[in-house]
């Protein structure tokens, strides 16, 4: 559990690396808010993939949930690009989120790697947490 949330917040607050820090919400046109919500719409949704993924009954539905969580992460980078692009985003700042949502990526990959391998050894495994 505690590795499932590690990857989770391994995000940082885009707003203080996203658009030089500035209020999300007043940084431009239209067009500008909707990509803002897009990227933290696409790194909350990350974040929550691997929740919901844990609270399943198996490590089969867990990992459904952090390939949807990694397709979030690629999500975020892809539309940083866009953001450096219409030049929202210092090559700094857009530099250290997109190295973020890659560690994000890359600990998903590790975390799946692992419950395929007790999948094989143990078979399926509930990893719900009684309440």
């Amino acid at each position: 559990m505690l590795f499932s949330f590690k990857i989770a917040f391994s995000f940082p607050p885009l707003e203080s690396k996203l658009f030089g820090g500035k209020c999300l919400t007043y940084i431009g046109t239209e067009g500008d808010f909707r990509l803002v919500s897009q990227i933290q719409a696409a790194a909350v949704s990350s974040m929550s993939n691997i929740a919901e993924g844990f609270s399943r009954k198996g490590h089969k539905e867990f990992i459904q949930f952090l390939l949807i969580s990694k397709s979030s992460a690629a999500e975020v980078q892809s539309q940083l690009y866009v953001a450096l692009d219409q030049e929202y985003v210092l090559q700094s700042d857009f530099n250290a989120v997109y190295e973020q949502a890659d560690v994000v990526s890359k600990m998903s990959s590790n975390f799946i790697s692992y419950l395929k391998s007790q999948l094989k050894r143990k078979g399926p495994a509930p990893n719900k947490v009684s309440s």
